[in-house]
């Protein structure tokens, strides 16, 4: 195979300069507040401009016939939303971004850097009720779960985008719905705990972590699916969950989101195996200790961890923790 045609090569490397402006934080930003004049009808005097804006944008995504076309197209939009806020948001549903964006995810055209600021841009904009229903009356979700299995081993990036949006709306997602027993299962989230876990296990502090997110969408996933046996293979997360808990003291959404998994879990099942039982209750009661002891204690992660513990003691009779297990035998 030869070399690549110069236009091909310039294409590349100008995807990879846009996928590289991504910031690398999975926090939300503060939203700036609107500075729009009202006027005398009670809309905002710039409202049919910004929404302009983004029909054009929603315009050229449809039209644009390279994936450096979308992904320039894909940045302005979600520089747009990051500076504009709510108001932008709405705008952004208005003008048809949802329905665009859905739309560049399943035709899968572009590799990583398109689908990585797609998921972005819909993050962004799924920022109330009604925006998170519009990507569920799309069956987006099972489309995110879908492109998770298929991407998320190879593709940090991508896996944390995606399990970042879901965690924002997956709970408009009915309970009836079939998603919670086929498109999101188990084997998904095993191994999105284990693509994630390898990334939390990072010794570089300033390493990010998407183990929170997927944890909250796996406390929800457990809540929501109906067949108990349906759970049972999580149980193989739970010695690597604790130590990179303990690992990560700092990161308050791992720890909040992580207790309340473990709660979770242990309330869906009737037993767990004695010699992971009480392992966990040891752990767990090391783990209060520790946050307890920080400047910043996080009192929702000592709720669920109170939660947590109760519930993995009611599986069966709770003998006194021996005092040599613990984080140490989490192995």
């Amino acid at each position: 195979m030869g070399p690549l045609p110069k236009r091909d090569e310039e294409g590349k490397q100008q995807e990879a300069s846009l996928i590289a402006s991504i910031p690398p934080t999975l926090g939300r930003p503060e939203w700036s507040q609107s500075v729009d004049f009202v006027s005398l009808n009670g809309r905002s005097s710039s409202a049919g401009r910004c929404l302009g804006e983004f029909q054009d944008m929603a315009h050229c995504l449809r039209k644009a016939s390279s994936s450096s076309e979308k992904l320039l197209t894909l940045q302005r939009l979600c520089e747009t939303l990051q500076d504009g806020g709510h108001d932008a948001a709405e705008r952004a549903c208005a003008a048809g971004t949802v329905e665009v964006s859905l739309g560049l995810l399943r035709a899968c055209e572009g590799g990583a850097p398109l689908l990585v600021r797609t998921v972005e841009a819909l993050w962004y904009m799924a920022d109330d009720y009604e925006s998170c229903l519009k990507i569920v009356d799309l069956n987006g979700h099972q489309l995110l779960c879908q492109l998770a299995r298929e991407h998320g081993q190879d593709n940090p990036d991508a896996a944390g985008g995606i399990f970042r949006l879901l965690a924002e709306t997956l709970y408009t997602e009915p309970r009836s719905s079939r998603l919670w027993g086929d498109a999101l299962d188990a084997n998904l989230l095993v191994a999105a705990v284990n693509w994630a876990v390898q990334q939390a296990g990072c010794s570089d502090p300033g390493c990010s972590t998407t183990l929170g997110f997927v944890c909250d969408v796996a406390a929800l996933w457990l809540q929501r699916v109906p067949d108990k046996e349906a759970a049972k293979p999580l149980i193989s997360i739970v010695p690597q969950l604790l130590k990179i808990m303990a690992f990560r003291l700092d990161d308050v959404l791992l720890l909040q989101h992580g207790f309340r998994l473990l709660w979770a879990f242990a309330h869906k099942s009737t037993e767990w195996p004695e010699a992971l039982r009480q392992p966990t209750i040891s752990a767990l009661q090391q783990l209060r200790v520790l946050v307890e002891a920080r400047p910043s204690a996080a009192p929702n992660a000592i709720h669920y961890n109170a939660m947590a513990l109760q519930a993995i003691c009611g599986l069966a009779p709770c003998a006194a923790a021996q005092t040599s297990l613990g984080l140490d035998s989490m192995d």
